[in-house]
């Protein structure tokens, strides 16, 4: 299943904010599921970004890399670690494992946070 489309309607353009998608022909899935998690990721990446972080710009990468399937949410927002974990972080930990994925949370250089969802290329279809 192909999501570059569906991530290219959540990086519509807002306003005061600057939102790109760089990728997204490498966002392929095996299913319904796997698309509908990394969807909601993405989504609530970019909620976080906008809301939390107050962000002018949101990068959505998509990549696969080492056998792995990688969504990013990066912004140069005022978040900072360590993050108090909400229902929404919690969710999408839990989305992800149950495809054998992870979420990590990084900061960025000079401000700014990155959200990675990372699946199994194998288990979400996508040849290496």
């Amino acid at each position: 299943i192909q999501l570059g489309d569906a991530l290219a309607a959540l990086a519509r353009p807002l306003p005061g904010v600057r939102i790109e998608l760089q990728g997204r022909e490498q966002a392929r899935v095996a299913s319904v599921a796997q698309a509908e998690t990394l969807l909601r990721f993405a989504q609530e990446g970019l909620t976080n970004a906008l809301r939390h972080g107050q962000a002018s710009h949101v990068a959505l990468r998509v990549d696969n890399l080492d056998g792995r399937l990688r969504l990013s949410v990066e912004d140069d927002g005022h978040g900072r670690l360590p993050l108090a974990e909400g229902n929404g972080l919690r969710g999408m930990r839990e989305r992800l494992a149950a495809f054998g994925g992870e979420l990590i949370i990084e900061a960025c250089t000079p401000q700014g946070l990155r959200f990675r969802a990372e699946l199994p290329a194998v288990a979400a279809g996508v040849a290496a």
